[in-house]
């Protein structure tokens, strides 16, 4: 199913993402069916606050890939793809700065991966809007 997730958020804590806790699904946001005519499988936008940070949790069998559409505005965000090793610390893929790009990534193997958004190069609130496309296996968790 193709879906579009739409919201705007914004949390107090200085270092509070997008959502306080695991969000899974409609409980979270609005879902709409974008139709088998959408090029992507989900769009998601959301407000960062200055020094937040966002995640979207993916399972991932070896080969599977996930493409990834960024637009921010009005400035700049960082981020990354990483998975957790045995000592809990983050193992990052890949990683940039951008305000506009599109990244694909491919999992070594099977594994949970996020992909991790960060607002510390602006003093001020960011709108993200990420378009997700995934194949060969690859399935959304949750936004954090």
């Amino acid at each position: 199913m193709r879906l579009v997730m739409l919201t705007a958020c914004v949390l107090a804590a200085p270092l509070g993402g997008c959502f306080s806790t695991p969000c899974d699904g409609p409980t979270c946001v609005p879902t709409v069916d974008a139709g088998a005519n959408s090029e992507w499988d989900i769009e998601h936008t959301f407000m960062l606050r200055h020094n937040g940070l966002a995640e979207a949790e993916f399972d991932m069998p070896a080969g599977s890939k996930v493409t990834i559409a960024l637009s921010v505005t009005p400035t700049a965000v960082e981020w990354d793809i990483h998975s957790h090793g045995a000592d809990g610390g983050p193992i990052t893929y890949m990683g940039g700065r951008e305000a506009e790009t599109t990244y694909d990534f491919v999992a070594p193997k099977d594994a949970t991966y996020w992909a991790l958004w960060t607002n510390t190069l602006s003093t001020s609130d960011v709108t993200i809007t990420v378009k997700i496309k995934m194949s060969g296996g690859a399935v959304f968790s949750r936004w954090y």
